[in-house]
């Protein structure tokens, strides 16, 4: 159960930060679909990177962690 809620954020993670830059692409003249998947990408990669850290420093990855990546992502978007 635990990981499919992992799963459901981290579309969630991609879905924010995709159309969150969807407008830039636009303007820049980028396919709309490309734009969607490398800032999703992005988005999952930052999320992906903090619980691997996490992981590094002690051999484990808590939900505490799990949780913490995810916030710092949601605070990232928020910029």
């Amino acid at each position: 159960m635990f990981v499919f809620n992992i799963i459901g954020r981290m579309f969630a993670v991609f879905v924010i930060n995709a159309f969150a830059v969807l407008a830039g692409g636009a303007i820049l003249d980028i396919e709309w679909w490309k734009t969607l998947i490398i800032a999703g990408l992005i988005g999952v990669g930052q999320v992906l990177d903090d619980m691997a850290r996490a992981y590094i420093a002690d051999g484990k990855l808590t939900k505490d962690e799990v949780e913490q990546a995810f916030e710092n992502a949601s605070h990232s978007s928020d910029n």
